[in-house]
């Protein structure tokens, strides 16, 4: 028993010290009569993050981690 606890907290602790949860952010890019914008930039200020929108105008940014900047 003390065994199988000993592997398990081995096995934990990594996991637990390397997992980092990441976001996710979502919208939709319009105009002023509401009409989706094809290919606009949307980008994350003070980061290197972005995405452009598509056709509807929709845009998703993926794997944002907290606090971090490059």
């Amino acid at each position: 028993m003390k065994k199988l606890l000993t592997l398990s907290i081995t096995l934990l602790i990594p996991v637990m010290i390397l997992g980092q949860s990441s976001g996710k952010i979502s919208g939709t890019v319009t105009d002023e009569d509401g009409n989706p914008l094809t290919g606009a930039n949307v980008i994350v200020v003070g980061t290197s993050f972005g995405a452009a929108t598509d056709e509807n105008g929709d845009f998703y940014i993926l794997e944002l981690a907290e606090n971090e900047t490059r």
